[in-house]
């Protein structure tokens, strides 16, 4: 091939255009956007790698939570026959299980006028403290049954275990000592405001401190003990607490009114 032609193919070629490049205006504004959000994603990335597994797992909701360690599932194998037949069974055996419990119950409440009726001669001379009597062992009651919720809710959700019965029923004291002393002293100034003598007040706040405290334990303790013997916690514990709490705080206020007002 003769040198001139050699030149001219030579020009030619360093003038072919490169049919893929971007030359518009409007592609050349789509190429650098498209590298922006590729440098957008791979910093993405990178963020995504370096932060601690821990604050992704804090930043879900509880759904999602739930949904990545299947709690759901777990609980569900945690729960006993009873718990998860309750619902299945026909109505006349669900009316049958609760009323044999309740009647226990309504026989155990019996024990709560004989206690009153042993302390006549206290109430008839001071009688202003019958009107206490509700509000002591309606506020112990309420105490007795959200400890037994919380402990019963544990049990299910298998947070709460047999082995560490003791332990639990500790810290549950503990806390009901200080729950106590915050009732008992909502309720002295209730008492005063209600213009009960101050001697009366000091009384219903006393007692109701020491029955918050045996509510938190009673509480604590009923639904373990009937898990430990194989009995539906939900079914006995809360109410059987709740009465046996209305007993001890009747007895508690009464005897602590005798000793104050030397009766």
């Amino acid at each position: 091939m003769p040198p001139d032609s050699q030149e001219l193919l030579q020009v030619q070629d360093d003038k072919i255009v490169n049919p893929n490049l971007c030359t518009s205006k409007e592609c050349v504004i789509a190429e650098n956007n498209k590298s922006q959000d590729l440098g957008s994603q791979q910093s993405l990335i990178e963020n995504f790698q370096q932060q601690p597994v821990f604050d992704l797992i804090a930043q879900m909701s509880a759904d999602e939570r739930e949904k990545l360690f299947a709690i759901n599932d777990t609980t569900n194998t945690l729960a006993t026959d009873d718990e998860v037949g309750y619902f299945q069974t026909s109505l006349w055996q669900r009316i049958r299980k609760r009323t044999a419990w309740l009647i226990l119950l309504l026989i155990a409440n019996t024990a709560i006028t004989g206690v009153i009726r042993t302390q006549e001669d206290i109430l008839q001379r001071v009688i202003i403290l019958a009107a206490f009597i509700p509000l002591l062992i309606g506020s112990a009651g309420n105490v007795s049954t959200q400890s037994a919720t919380v402990v019963i809710r544990g049990l299910s959700a298998g947070t709460v275990e047999l082995k560490h019965a003791f332990r639990k029923v500790l810290e549950e004291a503990i806390a009901g000592i200080f729950i106590g002393l915050f009732l008992g002293m909502i309720v002295t100034g209730i008492a005063l405001l209600l213009k009960g003598p101050l001697d009366v007040a000091i009384i219903v706040g006393i007692s109701l401190a020491i029955s918050a405290l045996l509510a938190t334990i009673s509480g604590t303790v009923l639904p373990l003990f009937f898990k430990f013997l194989g009995f539906d916690p939900a079914l006995m514990s809360a109410p059987l607490s709740s009465v046996i709490v209305d007993i001890l705080g009747v007895l508690v206020y009464l005897n602590i009114a005798r000793l104050f007002l030397h009766l």
